[in-house]
């Protein structure tokens, strides 16, 4: 089982962009928090995918009870009809 942080650092170096896990009332969760199961994808979601359709396919089906924000380069959260090729953009890659 991965801990919040190493989820959090393994979907920055598949999927190219920031996200944080958050408890459904809104709140962040610790990265030290242990006990979920390890992003299992090892190719980055299309870059035509919005940060909705990648939230719902990828996300919540592995980490229900959660929900997560996703950030653009400078921190700010991304709105979920936003492409995720836009999102990587801010990245720099």
């Amino acid at each position: 089982m991965s801990t919040i942080g190493n989820v959090e650092r393994k979907i920055r170096r598949i999927e190219h962009f920031e996200a944080r896990f958050l408890y459904l009332d809104g709140t962040d969760v610790r990265s030290d928090k242990r006990a979920l199961p390890p992003y299992h994808y090892e190719v980055a979601a299309g870059g035509d995918t919005t940060v909705n359709a990648w939230k719902n396919s990828r996300f919540l089906h592995v980490y229900p009870g959660y929900d997560v924000k996703v950030l653009d380069r400078w921190h700010r959260v991304v709105q979920g009809n936003m492409k995720l090729a836009t999102v990587r953009d801010t990245y720099g890659q």
